[in-house]
Formats: structure tokens, C-alpha cells, sequence
């Protein structure tokens, strides 16, 4: 593990661009990362590779009604993750609006870049940025 990426990769991470609906921040793609460092943690994604999974949905689900009443669709996080620069999807999708069908029919995967994948393999590390989102964007 280099943990010299852990710092550019926490910037990274708690520099995600957050939209918003009526003045309200919409916190999906914390929670989005959030639950994917919980099912790399519980060996629910073992290669760098993610998938739009059952597995994966439920973890975000419970996640996100873990901080709030209702839940927002784990489509748009997944596709507009890829805005970030950390997280890329690898295929062709016909629509800048995805449904979860044609995220799981129309690309391979999603995936993170290298370094981050790494730094991710280490649960110190994955407990240090889990902390960090937790408390820069869902703990206010």
C-alpha cells in the first residue's frame, strides 16, 4: 500500500461535486462510495470491478436510510460518479440518464483509479476515508 495516496485520494474523495433539489444538498454519491467501501469491506467486491448488483444496491439503500427518510436512486450516483475523476465506467451507454437496467446491460463495469483500488485493499485505510465521509458531508 502507498499511503501517500491516502491524503490526495481523502481531497479527492471529500471534493465530490454534490448537486442539489430545492436548496438541499443530494448527498448520493457520498453514500454511493460509502456503500461501495462497505461491500469491498464485507468481500461483496473483491476486484476492481463494480458492478450495479443486488448486493451493492442494498448496501447503499441501507446506507442512505441509515442518514435519511428516503432514498434516492443508486442510478445516478453510478453514472455520475464518473464526473470526479476517480471513478470510471467502462462501456458505452446510449443515455446521459441511465436507468438501472441499461447500467447492467449497456457497460462491463465501474471502476477506481488504481491507486485508489490499492489504497482501498487496506482497512485502515478504508476505515480513514469511510470516517472522513461520514463526517465531511453526512454529519452535520
Amino acid at each position: 500500500m502507498n499511503s501517500l495516496n491516502l491524503p490526495y485520494y481523502s481531497t479527492q474523495i471529500l471534493s465530490m461535486r454534490i448537486g442539489n433539489h430545492c436548496g438541499r444538498p443530494i448527498l448520493a454519491k457520498p453514500i454511493f462510495v460509502l456503500s461501495i467501501i462497505d461491500c469491498i469491506a464485507a468481500d461483496n467486491i473483491k476486484t476492481n470491478e463494480i458492478r450495479y448488483t443486488q448486493e451493492l444496491e442494498n448496501m447503499y439503500t441501507t446506507n442512505y436510510l441509515s442518514f435519511f427518510e428516503k432514498s434516492t436512486g443508486m442510478q445516478w450516483p453510478f453514472f455520475h460518479l464518473t464526473s470526479d475523476g476517480f471513478y470510471h465506467i467502462k462501456g458505452n451507454l446510449t443515455s446521459k440518464s441511465p436507468t438501472p437496467n441499461q447500467l447492467k446491460t449497456q457497460i462491463e463495469y465501474a471502476y477506481f483509479d488504481d491507486a485508489l483500488w490499492q489504497l482501498l485493499q487496506n482497512s485502515e485505510s478504508r476505515d480513514y476515508l469511510r470516517q472522513s465521509l461520514i463526517k465531511h458531508y453526512l454529519q452535520k
